[in-house]
């Protein structure tokens, strides 16, 4: 697809949801040992129905839902977020329906329990985004720009970060940087500028947003500048 794009008289644009797609996958290989026994727990459970059965008993004596565990899947790095949230939801049924037979399956200790509901905090960020930028009945260009700010924002190391979520957070960050550099951020700017959610450009630098202004009126060719400036501009000169 993208050999195909070199050859239109079009300048291409990367897929921003599979960069951010492609950046949690790398950022998750560099983890799975943390939830290798809950991988474990599933695995038990997914591959006999028997032990379903008792899985399902358990959730009805502690008066939850009946639902199945979600199996994680290697090219699908949300299958690892849905994974890590249901052995979340069902600690205690799959703690009781392993405590009626002998088995070498463990059920994760508190301590790996709460690395994964830190973990999980973080991935619903990403899932977010990407069912964001990755909508097909809605125009997803102008919500680029927003969207990895908010990324930016979210992996931004703090002092209650264990090391396992710094690890995550440096290399998801380091990764999106990274493919940055084949994104077309000028007219990334210019989309959000017309969108009126996003229109102020907040997270842009005053230079920056007159950069983008005046880009914006060279491609319409409008000569004068006030239809176009920036807004905050504009109120200021109206209140005066």
């Amino acid at each position: 697809m993208i050999a195909a794009a070199r050859q239109l008289p079009f300048e291409h644009m990367p897929c921003i949801a599979h960069s951010v797609h492609r950046a949690v996958t790398v950022s998750l290989a560099r983890m799975t040992a943390h939830w290798q026994n809950a991988k474990k727990v599933v695995g038990h459970f997914k591959h006999s129905p028997a032990h379903q059965a008792e899985l399902e008993q358990q959730q009805v004596a502690h008066h939850q839902k009946k639902e199945s565990l979600a199996q994680e899947v290697s090219t699908r790095w949300n299958s690892t977020l849905e994974m890590i949230k249901r052995v979340q939801r069902n600690a205690k049924p799959l703690r009781d329906a392993l405590a009626l037979h002998t088995t070498n399956v463990a059920m994760p200790t508190a301590t790996e329990l709460e690395k994964l509901k830190k973990l999980e905090a973080v991935l619903e960020h990403c899932r977010y985004v990407s069912e964001l930028l990755g909508g097909e009945k809605f125009e997803s260009c102008p919500v680029v720009l927003p969207a990895l700010c908010h990324l930016s924002r979210v992996m931004e190391v703090t002092e209650d970060d264990p090391a396992y979520t710094i690890k995550f957070k440096g290399t998801f960050a380091a990764d999106i940087e990274g493919r940055k550099e084949k994104t077309n951020i000028t007219w990334l700017r210019v989309a959000t500028a017309l969108d009126p959610r996003f229109k102020d450009l907040k997270r842009l630098s005053k230079p920056d947003r007159a950069e983008v202004w005046c880009t914006l009126e060279g491609c319409i060719g409008i000569e004068s500048r006030r239809v176009l400036r920036d807004p905050t501009q504009i109120s200021r000169e109206r209140a005066v």
